[in-house]
């Protein structure tokens, strides 16, 4: 059985040996928060219905993202949410029960929970340094591993979770910070260890500042923060993996990164080293038509993308006896920080679809879509109140438990409110608007405010309400109060961006593509 659709965005080019091997459709990331939900609703039978669709459409596995700070909103002392393990241990057992395979990204950097102990890319940067970090993370792990070892198939992490830090370096202007940083994070005694003639004749610096600086990146030895970089996945991540999943991979990066010379690349490094896991039997990868172009908004042909397409296969399976899975197959992209990137033309992507179906086939184990289902960017926690009012300050609202009846009860002077910070708002101008969908039921009217923006909603009956806003770039308070009669509140949905598959809808009906990768997958 092979594996197709299942999460991000590389290709993969496999040798011989990989051509007939599993074959893995999956679908795309589930998950707790961003970038996609269909599991929120604390409803089994609505997940085995979102499962049998994906199924129907000849997809056989599904990605799921678990959050380190949802499973672990404290690390000092460790605390677990416990709601999202059962949710967790819920979908992966139905999803075996299904006959479909299961993946887990651990480790996942985003999530919306609130109140979190070191959120996001602050408790990230602490692996670097802290070993009660690494400790509560390894811990993490294994909790994972308990809930899912008889029913998933593959954990792994992905590179672009810990990419963060690499920004940080880029920007070392300072020298006292510079060395400070280093020394922090473990690069100055891994250039002490493993660059010896590097560290000699830069012995002045420990001298001066009591460390080896940062590289400066205009200069090729910036390529050395790019080694330490995949040793710090491959020999201090990895092992912790390993000793924690019975199949433990990685999602690893396979973009060559430039070095330059001043302003000029003289050279690009690889990141082959992190391409064999001998913990797993797949490696994680990914493709866009942005591989290898310009990337000035250039338009491509069928024949252009597949040519990278072969081009980085080829690449990754030079270095790698790993079946590759491309866990973000991403053909298509309206994400705002990529309208420049390379894109195939509108009316080759019929063409590219049917052409790159025998390619999937022969030369990976599989492949998988970032986006299935198109999805808004919602920036709201617990937005349709399975969990009460956990995430919003609510006053004199009645919540009703339920799933086809459930939500918040608003009467008069009664209100709800969720404050927004501005991480979570990945999108602010995207389209210079705020988008507020709500379903309302019930007669009455409410107030709603999106900062000092307000709106009033008139309710009779059901009402599936579509509001704008001017978009802000930074974070902005939700609340919404009765002013009359009663009305149920059962889903809210603010975001500033929609992810676009052109395979399924946001109302779970076929778009564009979806008879493509139907075919694709009827052929793989």
């Amino acid at each position: 059985m092979k594996i197709k659709n299942v999460l991000p965005l590389i290709l993969s080019l496999s040798l011989p040996f990989l051509s007939h091997a599993e074959d893995i459709k999956g679908v795309n990331y589930f998950g707790t928060a961003w970038p996609i939900n269909f599991w929120n609703s604390n409803d089994v039978s609505k997940d085995k219905e979102n499962l049998l669709s994906i199924k129907s459409d000849g997809f056989n596995s599904i990605i799921v993202s678990v959050p380190w700070s949802e499973f672990q909103p404290e690390v000092s002392p460790i605390k677990y949410n416990q709601q999202a393990f059962k949710r967790l241990g819920e979908l992966c057992s139905l999803a075996k029960s299904l006959d479909m395979k299961f993946f887990t990204r651990v480790s996942y950097l985003w999530d919306y929970m609130p109140n979190e102990q070191y959120p996001t890319t602050e408790r990230f940067f602490k692996l670097y340094n802290s070993k009660e970090a690494i400790d509560s993370w390894s811990d993490y792990l294994k909790k994972i591993n308990d809930k899912t070892k008889n029913c998933s198939d593959t954990s792994f992490i992905s590179w672009e979770d810990y990419w963060g830090i690499i920004d940080k370096l880029k920007n070392q202007k300072d020298k006292k910070e510079s060395a400070m940083l280093s020394k922090e994070i473990g690069l100055s005694d891994w250039i002490l260890s493993n660059k010896k003639e590097y560290a000699k004749s830069h012995q002045s610096e420990v001298t001066s500042f009591g460390a080896y600086l940062v590289p400066d990146s205009s200069t090729e030895d910036f390529s050395l923060v790019y080694e330490w970089f995949d040793s710090f996945i491959m020999d201090r991540l990895m092992p912790i993996m390993k000793n924690s999943f019975k199949s433990a991979s990685l999602e690893a990066r396979v973009d060559d990164d430039p070095i330059f010379n001043g302003n000029k690349i003289v050279s690009w490094y690889s990141h082959k080293n992190t391409y064999s896991i001998d913990s797993s039997k797949y490696l994680f990868s990914y493709w866009s038509p942005a591989q290898g172009a310009e990337n000035n908004g250039e338009k491509v042909t069928s024949n252009q993308a597949i040519g990278t397409f072969d081009f980085m296969s080829k690449k990754i399976n030079q270095s790698t006896k790993n079946k590759v899975i491309i866990g973000q197959f991403l053909f298509v992209d309206n994400t705002p920080s990529a309208s420049r990137n390379a894109v195939i033309k509108d009316d080759e992507i019929p063409t590219f679809l049917q052409e790159i179906s025998s390619k999937l086939k022969d030369n990976s184990s599989g492949y998988a879509l970032w986006t299935y289902r198109d999805y808004r960017a919602n920036l709201i926690y617990n937005s349709n109140f399975t969990l009460g009012c956990e995430g919003w300050f609510c006053k004199g609202v009645h919540y009703r438990k339920g799933n086809a009846n459930g939500g918040m009860e608003i009467i008069p002077d009664s209100y709800i409110e969720q404050n927004i910070p501005p991480e979570r708002n990945h999108f602010g101008y995207a389209d210079g608007i705020t988008r507020l969908d709500l379903d309302l039921s019930g007669n009455g009217n409410l107030l709603i405010s999106v900062g000092n923006n307000k709106s009033i909603v008139y309710v009779k009956a059901d009402k599936n309400v579509h509001l704008s806003f001017p978009a802000t770039k930074f974070g902005t308070t939700l609340s919404i109060k009765g002013l009359s009669g009663k009305v149920l509140l059962n889903n809210v949905n603010l975001y500033n961006f929609e992810q676009k598959s052109d395979v399924r809808l946001n109302n779970d009906q076929g778009s564009i593509f979806l008879n493509s990768f139907r075919e694709i997958n009827s052929q793989m």
